[in-house]
């Protein structure tokens, strides 16, 4: 499963685990309709070293 952050309009962020960005917001308990209230996601990747790094979407 991907890593995926979300970024929302009022400052909150969340991380969560799914096959795509769809399958991590509904394991996170979103709906289709909190699509309104995202402002943007980025997929949190590994390097091979265990270190992160972001890719915005």
């Amino acid at each position: 499963m991907k890593t995926f952050r979300f970024h929302w309009l009022d400052g909150k962020v969340d991380e969560g685990k799914g096959y795509d960005v769809s399958h991590a917001l509904s394991r996170l308990g979103y709906g289709g309709g909190a699509l309104r209230a995202l402002d943007y996601y980025e997929e949190v990747k590994e390097k091979n070293n265990g270190i992160r790094e972001e890719e915005s979407e």
